[in-house]
């Protein structure tokens, strides 16, 4: 067998892309993308253009081979065949599109003027993703985006195919930012209780130390700690301030903004990882349900006093009190043996504790004179139960706990004898290997 390598240089185009200039959050850039042969000369191309968060760049590498790879591969002698029953294209569109991130929820900061501050909350892990653009008989297009208002690096990453599939791919780098931004540092939800520290970072990117003005609004939190500080940050420089706050009761979510002020330079942050709407933090309230019982007796007829103590600590918004009277305690045990009834899980001892006991019940009740309705379903379970037993008894005699262990022998095997007299009803259980 011989191995036959294919150039592939006739195969790719050039492709360059560069914005019109670095840009702060919020405003709109031009990315001019040129297409070209491998001769220099202009070609037409379709293009696809995505502008990302660098930061989430970074976090894993790209979910897709390049473009030159995907479409001139290495081949190997093979034969593929499908059935279109089997092997159906909407189908895998649906999967793939699944897999597809929305770029949504997370960031760094942008803008913001003397005067009234512009708070910045639109962050996005991804910018602007454009796929049907086509440059032109000069190999030129033109794309205008809006950048949202994380102050990062953004990558823009252009993918060029022509029409006799000649391929090719770039990317260029545009930064985001101010001379002096707030970037505030949360977790990305609250418990209600919760005493927290929160902090911000404050950068500084100019060349001189700056004598910053820092304050935090807070909803849905005591702050403990001055709202208003001030720190100084050296040139091209960052410091890190904090706050004490606890989490307040009977709220769904917490907002805060942190502001930063020092001479004209101002800008105002929510919290990146805010996941509600406004990037606002949800505030959760795990509570663990607790059910206490107790019981009396009244002898005659009077009032009884039964004290219950709530613990101080916990607010109580879904309490409930439950009280149940029965003439005798016969009567009490009705209640809880229709969870017996409705048992879902029937290995060979349960099927049998799924009626007995209200068999025994229906006939203590019967003798106290006591109407129940467990006594028209008795006879319809003891039925279907018998039923189950006779068919699932082995040949030795024995039942095996479930069905599914009847070909092992060193599992337990449980006996039951069953006698039935006029005025009683005894189950023996014993266990044998």
């Amino acid at each position: 067998m011989t191995r036959i390598n294919i150039d592939t240089k006739q195969k790719t185009i050039s492709v360059s892309v560069a914005a019109d200039k670095n840009l702060r959050a919020r405003d709109e850039v031009t990315y001019t993308i040129e297409t070209k042969d491998i001769n220099g000369l202009p070609v037409s191309a379709d293009i696809s253009l995505a502008v990302v968060d660098k930061a989430a760049l970074a976090l894993a590498p790209s979910n897709s081979a390049p473009m030159l790879e995907s479409f001139y591969s290495q081949q190997g002698l093979s034969v593929t065949t499908a059935l279109g029953i089997v092997s159906s294209a909407d189908d895998y569109n649906a999967n793939y599109r699944k897999t597809i991130p929305d770029g949504s929820g997370s960031g760094g900061g942008g803008g913001g003027d003397l005067g009234i501050i512009t708070v910045r909350e639109n962050f996005k892990d991804t910018a602007a993703f454009k796929a049907q653009v086509v440059t032109d008989d000069n190999g030129s297009a033109q794309v205008k985006v809006k950048l949202p208002e994380n102050l990062t690096t953004w990558v823009a990453d252009v993918r060029a195919v022509t029409a006799d599939s000649r391929v090719g791919q770039a990317t260029s780098e545009l930064v985001s930012t101010k001379p002096l931004f707030v970037q505030l540092g949360t977790p990305r939800f609250f418990v209600v209780g919760d005493r927290v520290t929160v902090g911000a970072t404050i950068f500084n990117n100019t060349e001189q130390p700056l004598n910053v003005k820092v304050s935090l609004d807070a909803q849905g939190v005591e702050l403990k700690s001055n709202a208003a500080q001030t720190i100084e940050v050296k040139g091209k420089q960052q410091a890190y301030i904090t706050w004490d706050v606890t989490v307040k009761d009977n709220i769904q979510r917490v907002d805060m903004i942190a502001t930063a002020i020092s001479g004209g330079f101002t800008d105002a942050s929510k919290p990146a990882l805010g996941t509600l709407p406004n990037q606002g933090i949800p505030v959760f309230n795990f509570t663990a349900r607790e059910t206490v019982g107790t019981s009396g007796m009244i002898a005659s007829a009077d009032s009884v006093t039964e004290s219950i103590q709530l613990p101080t600590s916990l607010n109580f918004t879904d309490a409930n009190l439950s009280i149940e009277m029965s003439p005798s305690l016969a009567a009490s045990m009705s209640s809880g043996l229709t969870y017996l009834e409705d048992y879902p899980y029937l290995c060979m001892e349960q099927t049998v504790s799924r009626f007995l006991p209200n068999v025994i019940t229906a006939r203590a009740l019967k003798a106290a004179d006591i109407p129940s309705p467990l006594q028209s379903n008795v006879d319809a379970q003891v039925n279907i139960a018998l039923q189950k037993i006779y068919a699932k008894q082995l040949v030795d005699g024995g039942w095996n706990w479930w069905m599914a262990i009847r070909a092992i022998r060193k599992l337990p095997r449980m006996l039951s004898m069953v006698c039935l007299k006029p005025k009683s009803l005894v189950m023996i259980f014993q266990k044998t290997c």
